[in-house]
């Protein structure tokens, strides 16, 4: 296929509906189809769109907000959003309270307005240096809270939760308080100053962080629960959650351990 092909370095990567986006060190901007085949046992890809020269820099991070049509992309330290529909994926503006970013989470939930409209509700956080930036979204447009967070360090990871954020920092994952921003401090990312945190979404009010060759899985709670842990063969690059599946990604391979945890 195209993407066991590419002679590019794939940096971030983001997936809507039918569609593969693939951000590369070289600033290109790739969009697939995808497609099931034999049975829903394999999946076909088609190259959609190539835009070679969407960035002169690395793309850092990728997300799509299909209901707004709006592709969020993070490069050369910026969010910037664009339009997913236009053929080059065409610029629309950036926030410039961003500049010096380093990462970003989004929360997308669906809400019914009393008439019956449904509309979506966009939670962004920013990370930039030590502090965590907070933006509602509405129809394609992002205001600021007027708090931020600062924290002790750079994060490296973050997922939002039901009513706290989970950061992973070098050192140890930490849930803040969304309505106080008061941390709760949960344990060290790894025995080895040498491996990354991972944090996968597992539900609205829980997730799955990375310890060396573990993953944990701890539920939001007035008292912090440790719920169950998996162990893998070697410690995990990325974990994530799709289709009811826990799925890793490892130096060497992608492998998926069935269903969920129950």
């Amino acid at each position: 296929s195209h993407l066991l092909n590419a002679t590019v370095q794939i940096e971030a990567i983001a997936a809507y509906d039918d569609n593969l986006l693939l951000g590369t060190r070289q600033g290109h901007l790739l969009m697939y189809s995808l497609s099931a085949t034999n049975g829903n046992q394999k999946y076909e890809l088609q190259l959609l769109r190539y835009c070679k020269n969407f960035s002169k820099k690395p793309i850092q991070q990728i997300e799509v907000i299909p209901e707004d049509n709006l592709l969020l992309c993070l490069t050369d330290n910026l969010l910037s959003t664009y339009d997913i529909n236009g053929v080059n994926f065409p610029f629309i503006k950036s926030i410039p309270q961003t500049k010096g970013a380093s990462l970003f989470a989004l929360d997308k939930k669906c809400a019914t307005s009393m008439t019956g409209e449904s509309n979506s509700v966009v939670h962004l956080c920013v990370a930039v240096r030590r502090k965590l930036q907070v933006y509602y979204g509405k129809n394609g447009e992002f205001k600021q809270h007027q708090f931020e967070f600062t924290v002790p360090d750079v994060p490296k990871v973050m997922a939002w939760g039901q009513e706290y954020l989970c950061v992973g920092f070098k050192a140890e994952y930490t849930l803040f308080d969304l309505s106080s921003g008061k941390p709760k401090e949960l344990f060290p990312t790894s025995s080895s100053r040498s491996l990354e945190p991972t944090i996968a979404k597992y539900s609205d009010n829980s997730y799955l962080l990375g310890r060396d060759s573990t993953s944990v899985l701890v539920e939001e709670a007035k008292d912090i629960e440790i719920k169950k842990t998996i162990k893998w063969a070697e410690p995990p690059l990325a974990v994530d959650i799709a289709l009811d599946e826990t799925i890793q990604i490892i130096r060497t391979d992608v492998t998926s351990i069935g269903p969920c945890i129950t």
